[in-house]
């Protein structure tokens, strides 16, 4: 009987010891689940804040864009109305160098008589 309780005494020992190393490997890990449950968050901030900024430059990007096309538009009629005005000061220049040159025959006819 004493053996068996020495053996009993052991045992309990023993057990107790393992339940101590199991309650210690459980807080370590469960440490460590927190450590991760942290960074996750962390991430998860993280990667909400990079969505928001892409999302803040891609809006202001194509604000800028929508100007730029504005700008081509009006550069476009800009240089439109130019050419149109430059085409008829052409005409007008070639009407007038026509003038001028019958002008210049009418001189010269007058000159030869």
């Amino acid at each position: 009987v004493k053996q068996e309780a020495s053996q009993n005494v052991e045992a309990a020992s023993v057990a107790k010891s393992e339940v101590k190393e199991m309650k210690s490997q459980v807080q370590g890990l469960m440490a460590e689940l927190e450590a991760l449950k942290a960074m996750q968050r962390s991430l998860e901030e993280q990667i909400a804040d990079a969505e928001m900024n892409n999302a803040q430059a891609l809006e202001s990007k194509q604000l800028i864009l929508e100007q730029l096309k504005q700008e081509i538009a009006r550069m476009k009629g800009e240089m439109s109305s130019t050419l149109k005005s430059y085409n008829d000061m052409m005409k007008t220049k070639l009407a007038l160098e026509e003038e001028i040159s019958i002008y210049n025959n009418l001189l010269q006819g007058e000159e030869g008589r």
